[in-house]
């Protein structure tokens, strides 16, 4: 999939995710995720030796849902080759948690959040793309990527976490 196409659909994501975080209950922010029953331990850990597992609850998914629009929309910053992208993207630092609201954030602001990055992302697509930078090799967590692989992975996580979203709805 081209690169315009996958932030077109990064950016439909974010905006359908928006919409679904306004129709949670507050009642039910701590409501499990569906998909993550069965979700493996923790393999990454807070500073304070907290064990850190996203998107487990209908609110911590909804501020991963974050955490993937706005690593998205460093990528492409940095995909001019002048910006940094921000985190470590080899999942070391902070990269688990970079874009992520503390988990105590307003449902609203971290709505207002989703949609930013829903709207930074379609001005994307106003303006040419440079393809090439896009092809940058970079160590990520899963082992060398170029930056077209690391969006295609964010797009794939938006899409399956909106998903979830859905289904936490529609309960």
């Amino acid at each position: 999939m081209p690169p315009h196409m996958l932030i077109e659909r990064c950016a439909g994501m974010l905006e359908l995710s928006s919409a679904l975080a306004g129709q949670l209950p507050t009642a039910n922010y701590g409501d499990p995720t569906p998909t993550m029953f069965d979700f493996q331990p923790a393999q990454r850990f807070f500073a304070d030796g907290r064990p850190y597992v996203p998107h487990t609850a209908s609110k911590s998914l909804v501020h991963h849902i974050v955490q993937h629009g706005d690593k998205t929309c460093r990528l492409l910053l940095a995909s001019d080759g002048i910006h940094e992208i921000g985190f470590a993207i080899d999942g070391t630092g902070e990269y688990n948690f970079f874009g992520e609201p503390e988990p105590d954030t307003p449902m609203y602001r971290v709505i207002s959040k989703i949609r930013l990055a829903a709207s930074d992302l379609t001005a994307w697509l106003r303006i040419p793309l440079e393809d090439d930078g896009l092809w940058r090799v970079v160590q990520t967590h899963r082992g060398l990527r170029t930056m077209l692989q690391y969006l295609k992975y964010q797009t794939i996580g938006l899409i399956q976490h909106t998903r979830q979203l859905v289904d936490l709805v529609e309960r």
